[in-house]
């Protein structure tokens, strides 16, 4: 299986935080899976970083080589099919954040699973968003 990782649960799996649940856990754990996070969750953990919302578990060159080479994560950049899929994306209008719904018009696009705790996130299962919850 293929999976897309939000950016929450990079930094949970990052930070080992308790709020991974044993389900993302059993699956970040099967080699057999391919795991991708996207350049917009980097963009968005720096953005964070710099205002102050965010402390980075290490800079971005080791964060990007943890994530690359050490727990084996293929980066996903934004590709002209993510946009077309974003132009067309249905939001509800409690749901503003555009970090959120370029990474699932990423998941939506390139069928991978996403894996989320973001509670908006079911509502999109209607416009193709395969998806695994975090609920612990």
């Amino acid at each position: 299986m293929k999976y897309l990782l939000d950016t929450h649960i990079l930094i949970w799996l990052l930070t080992d935080n308790p709020k991974l649940s044993s389900t993302s856990k059993v699956i970040l754990a099967d080699e057999t899976n391919e795991f991708f996070f996207s350049t917009e969750s980097v963009r968005e953990m720096i953005l964070k970083a710099k205002t102050g919302k965010l402390t980075l578990p290490a800079d971005i060159d080791l964060l990007l080589f943890e994530l690359q080479d050490e727990l084996g994560i293929r980066l996903l950049t934004v590709k002209p099919k993510h946009l077309k899929q974003l132009y067309t994306l249905e939001t509800p209008a409690n749901h503003k954040d555009p970090f959120d719904h370029l990474l699932i018009c990423q998941a939506i696009a390139e069928k991978l699973i996403m894996i989320s705790a973001d509670r908006n996130f079911p509502y999109y299962r209607i416009q193709g968003l395969q998806l695994v919850e975090n609920t612990i």
